[in-house]
């Protein structure tokens, strides 16, 4: 217990090093969005610390005038860093981090004025580059790159104001090869949709008009046309629909 507390101390010292005043949660009060010190009418400019029960920090901030401002720190119960990023005036503002119970680097992100704005990073178990793409105020703009575990593309899909929009693309985690080609307007398939197999052969072709499916092409392996299957609705109630691959819940 004694080890326990004093690296729970060590990591106070450490996070709140700048000479301000540090403060526990009973000794502060909220109003109105505002954060005071108890039994007094002054805003909090210090470095407000809560603790598990177990006595480790279970969060660490800095304030100014009763808001966030400065760096932020929240932490696992058994001490390790959860989460890591700057605030000003209670929102967020600069690079924040999210770590998993393990230590590592789970998802880098930048803020605005509490507004997502410039790149967003997510990470594989493994540390491994998951996905990459940039916020424009809040939304999803230009190509997001994703990656699987050995690093290796799985999908380019491009966005405009946080929609898809253009042409998206997926690739197969076995042989590289691209095995969806979408085009979408403003987050609604729109245009030609293929599907290619592992070797890279085109396998089906479906036409779309603002989500609705308007016409439809099969291939086998060898390359000949099949008819396409109807299948059941995803969820009860919805018509059932056609496809070019066969399923269990295809309808006889």
């Amino acid at each position: 217990m004694i080890r326990v507390v004093i690296v729970a101390l060590v990591i106070v010292l450490v996070g709140c090093s700048d000479s301000l005043p540090t403060y526990e949660e009973n000794e502060v009060i909220i109003v109105e969005g505002i954060t005071y010190v108890h039994n007094s009418n002054k805003p909090l400019t210090g470095w407000l610390v809560y603790y598990h029960a177990n006595r480790n920090v279970m969060r660490q901030a800095r304030f100014v005038n009763g808001l966030r401002h400065g760096p932020t720190e929240v932490f696992h119960e058994d001490g390790t860093l959860f989460m890591r990023g700057e605030y000003e005036n209670d929102l967020e503002h600069g690079l924040m981090e999210l770590f998993g119970e393990d230590g590592r680097l789970w998802q880098r992100s930048w803020y605005v004025n509490g507004e997502q704005h410039g790149g967003h990073e997510t990470f594989h178990d493994n540390g491994q580059l998951w996905t990459r793409v940039t916020f424009v105020s809040g939304a999803k703009q230009g190509v997001e790159e994703g990656y699987d575990e050995q690093g290796r593309i799985s999908h380019l899909w491009r966005y405009e104001n946080g929609q898809l929009n253009g042409i998206q693309e997926t690739f197969s985690s076995e042989t590289g090869q691209i095995v969806h080609r979408d085009a979408y307007q403003n987050g609604m398939s729109h245009g030609t949709s293929e599907g290619y197999d592992e070797a890279g052969r085109l396998r089906s072709r479906y036409m779309y008009e603002l989500d609705e499916q308007t016409s439809i092409e099969c291939w086998d392996e060898n390359g000949d046309t099949h008819e396409p299957y109807w299948h059941l609705g995803f969820y009860e109630g919805e018509p059932r629909y056609l496809d070019c691959v066969r399923s269990l819940e295809q309808v006889q």
